[in-house]
């Protein structure tokens, strides 16, 4: 398992890391894109804050995003993993302008503000990335 992704399956990823996550979009065909406003399903799991994506396309920073979820309280890998899948079912839709950047190619969401509380103590700040608009 790639390390930084706790689980990942179809268009659903979750992002979990000791460090900086980049989840990657190329877009298929981006001559002549016009693509302005993509849409991303997410939610999180907090600690000692919510989880925050950053959005850059091509290599610009468009924003940064509060992703919204419930206080995490597990302290074990298999308790995290059980925590991210509940919160996957209640996610909220982010709308991202990116109509500032010419010629859009790449899309990155970069999960910028992971946290863990340790050992044997209640507490991870993970993000949920369900769906992507085209």
């Amino acid at each position: 398992m790639p390390l930084g992704i706790a689980s990942s399956y179809y268009d659903q990823v979750f992002l979990a890391s000791p460090a900086e996550v980049t989840l990657l979009f190329l877009l298929k065909n981006p001559s002549g894109c016009t693509a302005t406003n993509p849409e991303f399903d997410a939610a999180g799991t907090s600690y000692q804050g919510p989880p925050t994506i950053e959005v850059l396309v091509n290599g610009k920073s468009v924003g940064r995003y509060d992703i919204p979820g419930r206080e995490s309280v597990v302290s074990t890998p298999k308790g995290i993993i059980a925590e991210l899948q509940s919160v996957a079912a209640q996610t909220t839709r982010l709308k991202v302008d990116i109509g500032s950047v010419p010629d859009p190619q790449r899309i990155e969401l970069r999960f910028v503000n992971d946290l863990w509380a340790g050992d044997r103590k209640g507490g991870d700040r993970n993000v949920f990335i369900k769906d992507r608009s085209k």
